[in-house]
């Protein structure tokens, strides 16, 4: 309906602007998933990043809504492990309405809350930014077949974007150490007026 498409574009306006103003990636996220909620339907979203290895990947809930599943923090996943794996390496967004059929042909699966048989549909969305691949965002739902075309357009706009946001952020963190290790660089001679 319009009122709906109405909301969703309202929301996706929202974490735009929460994505331009804040610097802080912990904070974002939160402000991020409490936004999407109203407008996409999940019950758990997991949020995968890459390492800066290129051969791994850290992965951790974001969020979780069945009160009997816990909160995963793993690191160190291997980058040919799990549906997020997949999906960063292959670029491609992944929904899954069947994951009893799907778990077999997904390589070493780490995030056992995704596979425990409660969920009935999973979208996994890279996280790209200028061709780098970040990482991968993952919903899963217990709701059969429940993600539309306009659903996955609106997951696509999302991830985009907080591809884009994390790609700024992680420029001005490395730009900040760079300024950093300037300033110690041009200490020296401070330090050592006789050198």
């Amino acid at each position: 309906s319009k009122q709906i498409q109405a909301a969703r574009y309202g929301m996706l306006s929202e974490v735009v602007l929460a994505m331009a103003q804040t610097t802080d990636l912990e904070r974002l996220l939160e402000q991020i998933v409490s936004k999407v909620k109203w407008v996409l339907e999940f019950n758990r979203c997991t949020l995968a990043l890459k390492d800066d290895d290129g051969e791994s990947y850290r992965l951790q809930t974001l969020l979780e809504t069945r009160r009997e599943v816990p909160p995963i923090t793993q690191e160190n996943i291997p980058l040919s492990h799990d549906l997020p794996g997949l999906v960063m390496l292959s670029k491609q967004i992944r929904l899954i309405t069947n994951l009893t059929a799907e778990q077999g042909k997904i390589p070493q699966p780490a995030d056992g809350a995704l596979w425990d048989g409660s969920l009935a549909t999973v979208l996994s969305l890279p996280l790209e930014a200028y061709g780098n691949v970040l990482g991968a965002l993952t919903f899963g739902t217990i709701k059969a077949n429940a993600y539309s075309s306009e659903d996955l357009k609106v997951a696509q706009t999302i991830t985009t974007h907080l591809a884009l946001a994390m790609d700024h952020l992680q420029q001005t963190r490395r730009l900040q150490q760079a300024n950093q290790e300037l300033a110690r660089l041009a200490s020296f001679p401070e330090l050592n007026p006789g050198p």
